[in-house]
């Protein structure tokens, strides 16, 4: 049924029942300005929150039958009739940048609410990537309750502060980051340099935990070092899952063979090598690099055919050279074995 506009509506029946709502984003702040129309009785009736984010009238029936709840730049949404509705912000590219601009204090509550935000995706990596060094310190205060924030910290790759994600204990598992999260960590951390990055790693390629175990064995054949090869040894010793075998044997072939390390003056033969030492057959899709506002740092897609296996690397251009940061598997957390083998 259409919408009448809101003129109309002053020739509805007599009004029977008052209500008051209340409009609040992710935090729980008041949201001014949200457009609520209810269906009573055939009739459409619309309301808009003040400052304090309450709206509240007459309506002709006791039980409006639909509700529809708009503001810009949120999340728009259908529902019954509530004494509260929360909105969320739209996430995206523009609203990235938009908090991206906001002073200090500002920005965080923010950034806060967007990564409270279920529309908060993948997809919005590049987004983050590009301008990382203005969301960086903002990643590192949410760290600590947010698995998003620790996500887009892997997928930048700053030294210091894989450091600091080693450090942080495990999300409450209803935040759904647990085995994923610590995958995305130890993706990131290739040519470890300090002992509890180490130690993350063993933990991560020795343990039960299969997507973590994954991420620390690829990282530890990207780095390809005497000590890498001897944590994949032990991590062999103690495999119980079939398709460990195949991979750590795979990886532990690769450092044998004693490769050149990932770094390279141009980026594009650089990237080649990564490629055929995730995978050594073709590739449905090597991407352009992208790049990040200061253009010292690259992401990297790369795609296989099969499995629906689709990787992200990160590179970091340091003293006049390109070094592979992390490698990041894009559909970590779905089926283990069909990613694990190719």
């Amino acid at each position: 049924m259409p919408r009448l506009p809101a003129l109309l509506l002053v020739c509805t029946p007599i009004f029977s029942t008052d209500f008051s709502v209340k409009t609040v984003d992710r935090l729980d702040r008041p949201l001014a300005g949200v457009v609520i129309e209810f269906e009573c009785d055939g009739y459409w009736l619309r309301f808009e929150s003040n400052q304090d984010g309450i709206a509240e009238g007459m309506r002709p029936c006791a039980t409006p039958v639909l509700t529809f709840i708009s503001k810009e730049g949120f999340q728009g949404y259908a529902t019954g009739l509530r004494s509260k509705y929360v909105l969320d912000r739209i996430a995206d590219a523009q609203e990235l940048s938009r908090i991206a601009t906001l002073d200090k204090g500002a920005q965080l509550e923010e950034a806060k609410a967007l990564f409270a935000s279920p529309s908060l995706k993948p997809e919005l990596s590049d987004a983050f990537f590009y301008t990382e060094a203005r969301w960086r310190p903002m990643l590192l205060k949410l760290a600590a309750d947010q698995s998003y924030a620790r996500s887009m910290l892997g997928l930048i790759a700053v030294p210091e502060d894989l450091h600091f994600l080693v450090a942080l204990p495990d999300l409450p598992s209803s935040d759904g980051f647990w085995e994923v999260g610590r995958y995305y960590v130890a993706a990131s951390l290739i040519y470890p340099d300090d002992e509890a990055e180490w130690r993350f790693l063993q933990v991560c390629a020795t343990g039960e935990e299969r997507w973590a175990k994954y991420g620390a064995i690829q990282t530890l054949k990207l780095t390809a070092s005497p000590r890498s090869q001897k944590i994949l040894e032990e991590a062999r010793l103690r495999n119980k899952d079939s398709f460990g075998f195949t991979v750590i044997d795979e990886a532990l072939d690769y450092v044998k063979s004693k490769p050149a390390p990932l770094a390279d003056e141009n980026l594009e033969p650089l990237v080649r090598r990564v490629a055929a030492a995730i995978h050594a057959g073709s590739w449905e899709k090597i991407g352009a690099p992208g790049f990040n506002e200061a253009q010292n740092k690259a992401l990297v897609n790369l795609d296989l055919p099969a499995c629906g296996s689709n990787y992200t690397a990160t590179f970091h251009r340091v003293d006049g050279k390109w070094a592979l940061r992390a490698v990041r598997d894009r559909s970590a957390g779905s089926n283990v074995d069909c990613n694990l083998v190719h």
